[in-house]
């Protein structure tokens, strides 16, 4: 199953009656419960679902895009839908600004995967301003599906391409869930490991003894992992978000360098 089959027409509206990011939650889980699929679950398991995953991080991004979703075990099959804020809402975004495509992803437990690829898609569909724009103002309900998915078909199943290797340093604890969450939308293969600063070592050297003492370790993790080429500039752009900005905040810093080969994947 892809977008193609998971963009569901009933699951799309135009407009909204809340005021909040709860209230549009809420109309999320009612507008999902249109598909028949989702007949065995209730409208209040939706809710919380959706709830409970905005509690381990905000899924709005940047550039009026929010991606609210989530897993559950009777869940049998993926559904995307997506509501349309022409004046935005506040859901708490990367970059601080209201977001006006609220996509939304309903999945089973048992597939993560696809899961990932369905956020991927959807995102790098809406790197485009045009085609924000296009959604934003497209008056029909079925017109919104077709121009999304014509766009998307330019993204969906796209031949491997070269990799590329990065190294995130992250002293910031308050950063990691967001950039994870990031990685994970580019589908990237990630590794993080537990890591020290300069400081946790000098301290054992006569002539540095002064400056740092062995209590002295701050936090510090090292991201790891590959993802295609084309994407890099996009995972920089997130993380720049993330961190309200790179050259400007000291406690991030990234690293990417071409692959000559990459084989295998991890989980």
């Amino acid at each position: 199953m892809d977008i193609f089959n998971c963009f569901k027409e009933e699951c799309i509206q135009i407009g909204t009656k809340s005021s909040d990011k709860q209230g549009l939650l809420r109309e999320i889980a009612q507008l999902a419960k249109k598909t028949s699929s989702l007949a065995a679950i209730t409208e209040d398991e939706l809710f919380d679902a959706l709830m409970a995953r905005e509690t381990i991080g905000s899924t709005g991004f940047e550039n009026g895009i929010a991606i609210p979703h989530c897993r559950l075990s009777r869940v049998t099959e993926f559904i995307v839908g997506l509501i349309i804020v022409p004046d935005g809402m506040n859901f708490n975004a990367f970059d601080g600004q209201a977001s006006n495509l609220i996509f939304f992803i309903i999945a089973p437990d048992s597939d993560r995967d696809l899961h990932i690829r369905l956020l991927s898609t959807i995102s790098r569909t809406l790197t485009s301003k045009a085609v924000r724009k296009a959604l934003v103002v497209t008056p029909q309900v079925a017109e919104v599906r077709e121009v999304f998915l014509r766009h998307a078909s330019g993204v969906v199943d796209k031949p491997a391409t070269a990799k590329s290797i990065f190294h995130i340093a992250l002293q910031q604890e308050e950063h990691l869930n967001d950039i994870l969450q990031s990685l994970a939308a580019l589908s990237a293969d990630v590794t993080v490991i537990e890591a020290n600063d300069i400081g946790s070592y000098l301290h054992r050297l006569p002539l540095f003894a002064s400056f740092w003492n062995s209590e002295e370790k701050g936090y510090h993790l090292l991201i790891m992992g590959v993802l295609n080429k084309d994407l890099v500039n996009e995972l920089v752009r997130n993380i720049d978000t993330i961190v309200g900005g790179l050259a400007e905040n000291s406690g991030t810093m990234i690293t990417v360098q071409d692959t000559l080969i990459s084989v295998g994947s991890l989980n």
